[in-house]
């Protein structure tokens, strides 16, 4: 990999902390369609969560405490996102007991002689050719709600604008800690 000249890392930089700010445009149907699934089983969850968290560790770029103020707060929203979708992931699995299952989205109910539901999934599900096969068997509906999991003990802060480098090294330098001096160019 080619080295960059201090004015490609600038503009480069600046183009990253720029990108996290602009608010995203609402995702269409087709694109909610092909979102990728993070790949969770019953049996092997607690080594799928590792899995998933050890990636978001190994992507971060740089150190937390090397992160800017707002490249924290981006971090914590990032990783408040996941965390909701690895909640509701996990809520499905666990709520299935390791059955087959899809998950969708209950949008009509009407009570007459019997009770007549509709509810729509996702055209990529990958258990759409078993529920086209399941028609006039016996199905179980399981009700699941990752909401009652989402809460937080306290809310992730960011740390407050640091200071420059060499600002912080200098300080150190005046502690007890053995510092390498840094000189000013």
């Amino acid at each position: 990999m080619a080295k960059m000249t201090d004015e490609e890392f600038k503009n480069k930089a600046a183009e990253l902390l720029n990108a996290g700010k602009e608010k995203p445009a609402e995702p269409t149907k087709e694109q909610l369609d092909k979102v990728q699934v993070i790949d969770l089983a019953a049996n092997t969850l607690t080594g799928d969560i590792r899995d998933f968290l050890l990636d978001r560790v190994k992507n971060l770029g740089k150190p937390w405490a090397a992160m800017t103020e707002d490249e924290q707060h981006d971090q914590i929203h990032a990783a408040k996102e996941a965390a909701e979708r690895l909640v509701k992931l996990c809520c499905e699995i666990i709520a299935s007991g390791g059955k087959k299952s899809m998950i969708g989205t209950l949008v009509k109910v009407a009570v007459k002689d019997k009770i007549q539901v509709q509810i729509d999934f996702n055209r990529h599900d990958e258990q759409r050719h078993e529920l086209m096969d399941a028609t006039s068997l016996t199905v179980a509906v399981v009700l699941t709600d990752a909401e009652i999991y989402t809460g937080e003990r306290a809310p992730a802060e960011a740390t407050p604008m640091q200071g420059s480098l060499l600002d912080n090294a200098e300080k150190l330098k005046k502690g007890k800690d053995k510092v390498t001096p840094i000189k000013r160019l």
